[in-house]
C-alpha cells in the first residue's frame, strides 16, 4: 500500500469513529476488553510465526 492509500484509509476510520461517537452509540466495557486480548493474542501470534511459513510472504503479515 502506498502511503496516499493509508492515509486515505485512516482519515475514513477516523470519520466514521467520530461519527459513531457523537451519534451517541457506545460500546460497555467488556467488548473493549474483548477486543484488546485480541488485538494481544494476534500479535502474539503474528510475532512466533516461523520465519519459513507462507503467510511470511503475504503483504500485510510478512516479516
Amino acid at each position: 500500500m502506498s502511503t496516499i492509500q493509508v492515509i486515505f484509509i485512516a482519515f475514513i476510520l477516523i470519520s466514521a469513529m467520530v461519527a459513531w461517537w457523537k451519534a451517541g452509540f457506545r460500546c460497555p466495557l467488556y467488548i473493549h476488553v474483548i477486543a484488546g486480548l485480541a488485538t494481544a493474542l494476534g500479535f502474539f501470534i503474528t510475532n512466533n510465526i516461523d520465519p519459513s511459513t507462507p503467510v511470511n510472504q503475504w503483504w500485510l503479515f510478512g516479516k
